[in-house]
């Protein structure tokens, strides 16, 4: 993970291969380490623009993660905001917005509403919603983003008062 946190992607698919080779040794397929190994090296894989090897990796770990009797809700919001995007980078609405949805259930369960990763995976619902043209959705997902950005962030909204011009009586 830190190797892909740096941006070096290559050094990063080759420990996550070599994670998942072991895990997969150690726990088996259907094993929530598993999983998550699966994922890690599945998001590499997408960061890498890698979508068609990064698939089934995180569609086996989704069903996994989603199988377990207490589900990791962050781990499950990260795999399928993941699926989503390798989705929305193809240019399947169909198959991402159902997926950005979930994420964005999982993330608010997870770290609350107005967590900054819930707001970007509501971000991502409301470009999803645009992609398909569904501007009224969207426009509702645009209003409340800026209500929770005004509620983390009071006063960042807020116009700042132009230094630049006189009072017209000062002249």
């Amino acid at each position: 993970r830190a190797y892909q946190h740096l941006g070096l992607y290559e050094q990063a698919e080759q420990h996550a291969r070599a994670a998942l080779a072991l895990t997969r040794h150690l726990h088996g397929s259907d094993d929530p380490a598993t999983a998550k190994a699966e994922f890690a090296l599945g998001d590499v894989l997408s960061d890498r623009y890698q979508p068609a090897e990064a698939e089934p990796l995180l569609r086996h770990a989704l069903a996994v993660q989603r199988r377990q009797p207490s589900p990791d809700h962050a781990a499950l919001a990260d795999t399928v905001e993941t699926l989503s995007f390798i989705y929305s980078a193809q240019t399947k609405p169909l198959l991402a917005e159902p997926l950005a949805q979930e994420a964005l259930t999982q993330a608010r369960i997870a770290w609350g509403e107005q967590d900054e990763r819930s707001l970007r995976l509501l971000n991502e619902v409301r470009t999803i919603k645009i992609g398909k043209q569904d501007f009224t959705a969207a426009e509702t997902i645009s209003r409340r983003l800026i209500l929770l950005d005004e509620q983390l962030h009071p006063g960042a909204l807020a116009p700042t008062p132009d230094t630049n011009t006189t009072p017209s009586d000062a002249t």
